[in-house]
């Protein structure tokens, strides 16, 4: 019956192609761009049967058991320059593959289940290792807390021989007795690793997002392409099928999509403003502005106010908070209105620019309105970085608040 083993030599033809580029690589060699095209768009079949739940039911486990995630994230392909979009299907297919749901009756775990499915894993992990590997006692002896963390399980499996990690990676059912690739250790404990460890919630991943785009989002064409896309090459973006995992997935791959929309116009308004504003270097090593944008001004002065601890269970700030200082006086009056009239709420984008480099490659000789790769376009008009802000306040010269609509008065120095 060759439809019982067709997925089964397609994955398993896909895996070897992968490794050879991965060969290839590391010799110096580029990676083909035939064999590059077939492992992108393998990725996203895999990612497509994934993200339903009649063929995820059955080709989760044949895909755990050949342990694709960790042979192509570990892959010499992925950290290739030519295989940032196979990098990006990857991520994608980690994401799918962690999903938080029953894959033979569709229910979503809570966040209680997965504490508990995650503490069953180690508390087996620390049966074995007590009863039958002295080298593990400390591991064994430890709270569930000390250990799942990854540097502190790598520290405790690093102990082990190979052969002892396989025979215990066999043990747990986590490595296939009869996987090829079992001579290589680093695969082996990574492969552990990412079994064991603590994983963070989706929830906790959407909370991590920035709130504005960067730099790395926005000049990024494989997550927001131009307007001009061929379809000759897929994309690393959620798709809006007739069937989701489930409504909370229906909700997630909706809000990616709305935010990476969001984010392609904030780089058409960017990339516009700075390209107006013609940044170049005089005699003196100052930067100048040959041109105007209608709502670009430059800042006389920045200054970080306060940047409050992380809230609890939180790694990044609470909030920065920083003052601008810019001034209206040069520009036309209607503009000058615009300015003054932003309050509290909007949203402004601080551009770090210089002058723009030399041109040196054919890419940057096309006419302005052609269509050019976005981080082309970046460095035509000079742009280093973006950061995102929002209005606390604004303040006159004289220190009084200005479109203020809470009945503050405010009085003091600026």
């Amino acid at each position: 019956r060759p439809e019982v083993n067709t997925l089964l030599f397609l994955v398993q033809d896909f895996l070897s192609v992968v490794e050879r580029q991965a060969e290839g690589v590391a010799t110096g060699k580029e990676p083909e761009d035939a064999a590059l095209r077939y492992c992108e768009r393998f990725m996203e079949l895999l990612i497509d049967l994934l993200s339903q739940l009649p063929t995820r039911r059955f080709i989760k486990l044949l895909l755990e058991d050949l342990a694709v995630r960790v042979k192509c994230q570990n892959a010499a392909l992925a950290q290739h320059a030519k295989g940032r979009l196979f990098s990006q299907l990857v991520d994608m297919f980690v994401y799918f593959c962690e999903f938080e749901i029953n894959d033979h009756t569709g229910a979503q775990f809570t966040d209680m289940e997965l504490v508990q499915e995650h503490f069953q894993k180690m508390q087996v992990l620390q049966l074995i290792a007590f009863k039958y590997i002295p080298k593990l006692r400390s591991l064994a002896l430890s709270h569930i807390g000390g250990i799942d963390e990854r540097n502190s399980l790598k520290k405790h499996l690093n102990l082990l021989t190979l052969e002892e990690l396989v025979k215990l990676g066999i043990t747990l059912q986590i490595l296939a007795p009869e996987d090829k690739w079992l001579d290589d250790r680093s695969f082996v404990e990574e492969l552990m690793l990412e079994a064991l460890e603590q994983k963070t919630s989706q929830k906790s991943k959407v909370v991590e997002l920035p709130l504005y785009p960067t730099e790395e989002i926005l000049w990024d064409e494989n997550l927001v392409p131009n307007m001009h896309y061929s379809g000759d090459k897929c994309l690393a973006l959620p798709k809006l099928n007739l069937q989701f995992l489930t409504f909370h997935d229906y909700l997630l791959r909706n809000f990616q999509l709305f935010r990476l929309e969001a984010t392609y116009e904030i780089r058409e308004d960017i990339i516009d403003n700075a390209a107006r504003l013609g940044p170049y270097e005089n005699h003196m090593g100052e930067l100048k502005f040959k041109g105007w944008a209608r709502m670009c001004i430059p800042i006389n002065a920045f200054t970080v106010a306060e940047v409050k601890k992380p809230r609890v269970g939180e790694v990044k700030p609470a909030a920065v908070t920083a003052e601008l200082a810019f001034t209206t006086q040069t520009i036309s009056p209607d503009i000058k209105q615009e300015w003054d009239s932003l309050k509290q709420h909007d949203i402004v984008f601080l551009l770090c620019l210089r002058a723009p480099l030399d041109v040196l490659d054919e890419d940057n000789n096309k006419d302005a309105s052609e269509d050019v790769p976005p981080k082309v376009a970046a460095d035509r008009a000079g742009i280093v970085y973006v950061r995102g802000a929002e209005v606390i306040e604004m303040r006159d010269s004289a220190g009084k608040l200005m479109n203020d609509f809470s009945g503050r008065i405010f009085a003091g120095t600026c």
